[in-house]
């Protein structure tokens, strides 16, 4: 029976959530600081147009009747050059990151 394959033993299940380990909370500091600074490099309609798809998770169209003026080819590019900036960031910082801060992380929690 299919109910009999959802069920799940009371003791199995987690009733208190991890508390992050230190280095897990800095890596998050450390990626809010960087997604910040790339945001303000952006022009104020790129920003605006990222943070309402993303925050307000509104549709290109939806953000080119927002924005009047602005062409939902526009709004594509400017979303499309933000998520870039970031990738390329991210990818600069986890590059330079400290060896063994995400291995070690694994490794605490059992994983390979």
């Amino acid at each position: 029976m299919r109910c009999e394959a959802l069920h799940v033993e009371v003791d199995e299940v987690p009733l208190e959530a991890e508390t992050p380990a230190p280095e897990q909370r800095v890596d998050a500091e450390r990626a809010l600081k960087l997604a910040t600074a790339a945001l303000h490099d952006l022009s104020p309609h790129a920003r605006m147009a990222f943070l309402m798809h993303v925050i307000d998770d509104l549709t290109y169209e939806r953000i080119v009747v927002a924005c009047l003026g602005v062409s939902k080819k526009k709004v594509e590019r400017d979303l499309a050059m933000t998520l870039e900036v970031c990738r390329v960031r991210f990818a600069r910082w986890s590059a330079n990151r400290p060896c063994g801060v995400a291995d070690a992380e694994r490794t605490r929690r059992g994983r390979s």
